[in-house]
């Protein structure tokens, strides 16, 4: 969630590269701008219910949820995510206990700047 933003924009295009249908929210705004990125379905968060749209197209719920907003965006992910898939957070550490619960992986990435990876990125 949060893709018009510096990784999720990045984020989307890695998805896309590895072949993954991307879902992604933003403000109306930057929607031309997601979907130039390849995002497949891009939903407004300031105006689209998004309980309703995920439950409603993807009623199994998704495979991964890469939350780059954190507080309640995160909060709200924990539903959309089906059983054995995972949520991923930039910003704030998955409850645990929750995940587990819910038959979901979850985890906290935190990055440092890396020559050598944005190198091999680029390769």
């Amino acid at each position: 969630m949060g893709g018009s933003g510096g990784v999720g924009s990045f984020a989307i295009q890695f998805a896309k590269a590895a072949g993954a249908m991307v879902l992604t929210n933003t403000r109306q705004k930057n929607k031309v701008y997601t979907s130039k990125l390849g995002t497949d379905l891009v939903l407004d968060y300031e105006k689209d219910n998004m309980d309703e749209i995920i439950k409603d197209r993807f009623p199994e719920g998704l495979d991964i949820v890469f939350d780059t907003v954190g507080g309640e965006s995160l909060n709200a992910s924990y539903q959309w995510v089906k059983k054995g898939g995972s949520l991923v957070s930039i910003v704030d550490s998955p409850d645990k206990l929750r995940s587990t619960r819910l038959g979901i992986k979850s985890g906290f990435v935190f990055v440092s700047p890396s020559a050598d990876q944005l190198q091999k990125i680029a390769t």
